[in-house]
């Protein structure tokens, strides 16, 4: 049986199956931008083209790994999103990168994990879906509350920020019955 992805259409975004020809200069140059990636675990990777190649094949090929490009204005990409589904429990780990950053800030982030939540939770049957964030990633941290997450444990000085400070990872959690008290903000419309 082949795995489908679908497209996750929302008001401001869209999210596609990723494929590899998405794998182009303006995705690359997402990862040499040090704002860019400031948050993620790969600043401390020398981030080459193979490498990075190597990495999004990985994500599309892994059986239990769905993931998509946040596009916007039909096709105009803005960043990636995933969700990494444990193979034997209905639990999932999530990531996303709006790498364009003229798109911080707005609807964007908050409509893409609203639309790849929906997915987990009523299309896959997932009952928890989890992620972390370093402490000094503010807009992140923001964003879990603002969807419905629970804070759920510290990891202190688990990671170095990029002045060589040691940081804490924020870990936070949500369950299947919180999103479905939780999404009619996002999918007023049904």
């Amino acid at each position: 049986m082949t795995r489908q992805i679908p497209t996750l259409p929302m008001p401001n975004v869209t999210l596609r199956p990723f494929i590899e020809s998405d794998i182009d200069e303006s995705y690359l140059s997402w990862f040499a931008d040090e704002e860019v990636i400031k948050h993620l675990y790969v600043r401390h990777i020398a981030q080459d083209v193979e490498r990075i190649k190597v990495s999004a094949r990985g994500k599309i090929d892994a059986p239990n790994s769905y993931f998509f490009c946040i596009v916007v204005d039909a096709e105009k990409k803005i960043g990636t999103i995933s969700l990494n589904k444990d193979p034997f429990d209905d639990v999932a780990s999530y990531g996303y990168l709006i790498g364009s950053r003229s798109h911080w800030g707005g609807p964007y982030a908050i409509e893409a994990q609203a639309a790849l939540f929906d997915f987990g939770f009523r299309t896959l049957g997932l009952r928890r879906i989890w992620a972390d964030a370093l402490s000094t990633n503010v807009p992140s941290l923001f964003n879990f509350h603002r969807l419905g997450f629970t804070r759920e444990g510290v990891r202190r000085q688990a990671a170095v920020d990029g002045n060589g400070e040691a940081v804490d990872a924020i870990e936070y959690g949500l369950l299947a019955d919180e999103w479905d008290h939780r999404r009619t903000r996002f999918f007023e419309s049904e």
